[in-house]
């Protein structure tokens, strides 16, 4: 038996002689099993709001960066439009060149080095959207972290709360001995 399973035995029995079984069994339940050290305070607390004000500070900044990534998009769907319009215009000027120069390689041969040069931009573009796509994947990570650590939290402050109810029971049952002890 360890001092404290000791401890605890001594000071049952005293209860016991004292308010009798019942109460002495309904004190000692009411005592934790740990040691007061594991109780969290009011600055633990604190401590944890001001780490979590930080946290809050950073979604606000990531909220941020997702706006102006929005603005971004929706530049690059104002360049697409204008890339359409510039090909729509394309697609009719190589018309025009087909029923005028329908015989010329050279022409041709122009228009088909056009053609990949647009073609490389589009590969340009695929590749900063699969670039995008990849940072998108990255931050949800982030984002399911963050709602594990929410969790976590969640989980060992219901679990502080519980202790600090605990130890205010326990509490008031060193009060009450006490006033016991001096009715005595």
């Amino acid at each position: 038996m360890t001092s404290r399973e000791q401890r605890r035995f001594r000071m049952r029995a005293s209860l016991g002689e004292q308010l009798g079984d019942e109460v002495a069994e309904d004190l000692m339940d009411s005592l934790p099993p740990f040691d007061w050290m594991q109780i969290a305070t009011k600055d633990d607390i604190r401590r944890l709001e001001i780490r979590f004000d930080g946290i809050d500070h950073r979604f606000d900044s990531i909220d941020q960066r997702f706006e102006a990534n929005n603005r971004r998009f929706d530049s690059i769907d104002q360049r697409f439009e204008a890339n359409d319009r510039r090909f729509d215009s394309i697609d009719q000027q190589l018309v025009s060149i087909s029923r005028r120069f329908d015989g010329t390689d050279q022409q041709l041969e122009a228009n088909n080095q056009r053609f990949d040069s647009i073609d490389r931009r589009f590969d340009s573009v695929d590749r900063r959207i699969e670039s995008i796509d990849q940072q998108f994947e990255v931050m949800e990570r982030r984002f399911d972290l963050v709602d594990q650590r929410f969790d976590l939290f969640e989980s060992k402050l219901g679990t502080r709360m519980l202790r600090m109810s605990i130890a205010s029971t326990v509490s008031s049952v060193g009060v009450l001995s006490g006033v016991l002890a001096l009715l005595r």
